[in-house]
């Protein structure tokens, strides 16, 4: 066998090109087929501001060891962290295990604006979900 020793360091030992992070595209590959309950279909930068502030799907979606809950921390598995959704039952075992979010409008975390709702009561953003006035309109299957 004859190695190729450009690509060894100098005390012989190697970097191989892991993908720590997968990119968007590897979960797109699966999640925008037609037909799939969340499929990414809205993620495209005309339509998305995550996603033309650069984040990308493990951003909200972490696995493994870049993510806090005990239910997929560390677990170098498929375990992904997911929100709560009522129009799907797949892997509720993992419900609310995404970043949500005040996790990055609350500190800033990425670079996020921080979130400023000036003029409404406190008790409005303690009870009322973002999404609510963020996201008014989605599609959900019928439970």
């Amino acid at each position: 066998m004859a190695y190729d020793q450009t690509r060894f360091n100098a005390d012989g030992t190697i970097e191989l090109p892991l993908v720590r992070s997968p990119q968007n595209q590897a979960c797109l590959n699966c999640h925008q087929q037609p037909g799939w309950k969340k499929r990414g279909a809205n993620y495209r930068a005309r339509t998305d501001v995550h996603l033309r502030a650069g984040l990308r799907c493990v951003d909200c979606h972490p696995a493994g060891s870049a993510v806090t809950d005990p239910r997929i921390s560390g677990r170098e598995e498929h375990q992904i962290a997911k929100g709560d959704d009522p129009g799907g039952l797949v892997r509720n075992d993992l419900d609310n295990t995404m970043v949500d979010c005040n996790d990055c409008h609350q500190s800033g975390r990425l670079g996020a604006p921080l979130a400023k709702h000036r003029g409404m009561p406190p008790i409005h953003l303690e009870r009322i979900a973002c999404q609510t006035c963020h996201i008014p309109e989605r599609d959900v299957m019928p439970i």
